[in-house]
């Protein structure tokens, strides 16, 4: 998506410092309030269209809708839209992740294929190969920006969101329902202003003042500092699966949500998918989530509708670890999530605008390798029930004054399917520990 050039959406700061302090130049935010917007000769920025998968993507029709409108005119914009708008994002995802799922899934068709619509290219301001921050700064700013920058521009300026004019200008409900962090990179460019995609502890600030009626994700420990401002803001909180279903139970008993949930699931990102099984109810599925924001917002929402950012988060992760098994179930639970929305649109409200698109593809996953003359074995990777991040996690719960390699190699068989190792496939395993164990102890010394 291209720069809109010299255009500026206006900061409405008051002070360069008051500017500095939101983006992250300093730890203090003076006013959570901040408008981002010159009220004269305001450009909105709305998403409107059709798609999934970019980088190499599916689905794509986006259309930047641009809108002046005067300080004096207080009422909400009119536009010849759908009533709500539901925006998905798969993170990392690109046609060999969508091949490799159709395959272990045992069907010709995954729930989405139907709606492909084409693919599309992308790279930030900073590099050929744009990551996370600046891919998802282009669909909620229609800015291109430099890699780790968000909802900025290249020339420090923040840039008014689709989310904050849904909000704002427009009068809908929101929310947002990820898998990683709700201060990650994809979610955070919907909803903060900050000049590094570490800064999440202010992404988080940020977010809470937003008005966002729905918040589901990971992120605890940023949300756990900041809970005065949670209470200011009355969100009725929530922390587990079980207690998710209880508020869904019960709203819909008494036909009744309370206006904003915030919903806190794990310190940092949710568990992916395959390893789900060992947090019992403690971890909601992305599909759940959906369900239950789906009900949510058509439940609180008026004529004005509701703005709805969902993102796959955790198929990036599983591409940047080179986790085939763990990616496939990411992306198989994608494709859940997808048929909740779809089912939404079919029995609820067909006036519902649905966008599914992605920022970029990670991990080089291929299917096949010319020096095993192209031989594909799924029943290999069906064998495989956790990701190798919960393995590495569940053979040092497990260690205890065993030797390293010997729980390694169990828990290998137990969950990664893998039996009698071979002597070269033990020396890899030997030397992935030997650095680990190198890294772990530099960064003793260094404390």
């Amino acid at each position: 998506m291209d720069s809109r050039g010299d255009e500026e959406i206006g900061t409405g700061y008051s002070s360069i410092t008051e500017r500095e302090g939101m983006l992250g130049f300093n730890d203090n935010i003076r006013d959570y309030d901040i408008p981002f917007y010159r009220k004269k000769n305001f450009r909105l920025a709305a998403i409107a269209g059709a798609g999934i998968i970019v980088f190499i993507t599916f689905l794509v029709i986006v259309l930047v809708l641009i809108s002046h409108h005067s300080s004096k005119n207080d009422s909400p914009i009119r536009l010849n839209r759908p009533k709500n708008l539901i925006f998905l994002i798969s993170d990392g995802y690109g046609p060999a992740s969508v091949g490799l799922a159709r395959t272990m899934s045992n069907s010709s068709k995954l729930p989405m294929d139907p709606f492909i619509r084409g693919l599309v290219a992308s790279r930030s301001s900073s590099s050929l190969v744009t990551d996370s921050a600046a891919g998802a700064t282009a669909y909620s700013c229609a800015h291109r920006t430099n890699n780790r920058f968000i909802a900025v521009t290249p020339d420090h300026l923040p840039c008014g969101t689709t989310m904050e004019s849904a909000i704002q200008q427009l009068h809908m409900k929101s929310g947002i329902i990820v898998t990683s962090s709700l201060t990650d990179a994809t979610p955070a460019s919907f909803s903060s202003h900050v000049l590094d995609r570490g800064s999440q502890q202010l992404i988080a600030q940020q977010q809470i003042s937003k008005n966002i009626n729905l918040l589901l994700g990971g992120g605890d420990q940023f949300y756990s500092n900041i809970t005065p401002l949670i209470q200011q803001q009355k969100y009725t909180t929530i922390y587990n699966s079980s207690s998710l279903s209880h508020l869904l139970n019960s709203s819909l008993s008494s036909n009744s949500f309370p206006e904003k949930i915030l919903g806190i699931f794990s310190p940092l990102n949710l568990p992916y998918e395959i390893d789900r099984p060992d947090f019992g109810a403690e971890v909601p599925s992305l599909s759940q989530m959906v369900n239950f924001g789906l009900k949510h917002l058509h439940s609180i929402s008026d004529d004005n509708g509701f703005f709805l950012f969902i993102e796959g988060s955790r198929i990036d992760h599983a591409g940047h670890q080179n986790d085939a098994a763990a990616q496939y179930m990411e992306t198989l639970e994608y494709n859940k999530a997808w048929e909740h929305v779809i089912d939404f649109i079919t029995n609820v409200d067909p006036n519902t605008m649905v966008v599914a698109s992605s920022d970029h593809e990670t991990g080089g996953l291929t299917l096949g390798n010319e020096a095993l003359y192209y031989t594909w074995e799924p029943d290999t990777l069906r064998k495989v029930k956790r990701s190798s991040e919960r393995i590495v996690s569940l053979t040092m719960e497990s260690k205890g004054s065993r030797d390293t390699m010997e729980v390694l190699e169990e828990m290998m068989g137990t969950w990664g399917g893998v039996w009698n190792l071979t002597a070269e496939e033990k020396g890899k395993l030997e030397g992935a520990v030997k650095k680990g164990d190198d890294y772990n102890l530099s960064i003793e010394d260094a404390k």
